[in-house]
């Protein structure tokens, strides 16, 4: 069983959750995590790129992304190469994947059944849109 999906937009990283204090009941403060906006918009627009695919059984699942930002215009003079160019900047690769693996939640009961994943970033292409594009296996034991 294998599928394939492309998340449209800029790649985000999981951002850190905020603690704020917050006053409740006789005057006690207390303090409440959240998860930043950003990162939850992310996730929403990931398990809408994957509202279609099936719940996948229990079991190992392979995990292979391909995150493409948006190409700086330093890379954009006639000199720089026309395709993909790795991107060894910032956002982490392993919190954009952490991003994108929450938002799939829906496709599995934890994410821990992911066992095997590769994960690149690069910047576009020259005229190709920022996005992430995804495939996920079911791996068959023995």
């Amino acid at each position: 069983m294998q599928f394939e999906f492309t998340v449209p937009g800029e790649p985000v990283a999981k951002q850190r959750p905020k603690a704020r204090m917050v006053r409740i009941g006789g005057g006690r403060m207390t303090v409440k995590m959240r998860t930043p906006k950003k990162t939850l918009d992310y996730e929403a627009k990931v398990a809408e790129s994957c509202a279609d695919i099936p719940r996948f059984e229990p079991g190992p699942i392979r995990v292979a992304v391909v995150f493409v930002f948006e190409r700086p215009k330093r890379l954009m003079r006639k000199k720089d190469p026309q395709g993909r160019v790795w991107k060894t900047t910032r956002s982490d690769v392993d919190n954009c994947l952490k991003a994108l693996l929450d938002g799939m939640a829906g496709l599995w009961t934890d994410d821990a059944v992911v066992c095997d994943v590769r994960a690149e970033k690069y910047y576009a292409a020259k005229g190709e849109e920022p996005h992430a594009a995804v495939m996920i296996e079911a791996i068959n034991e023995g």
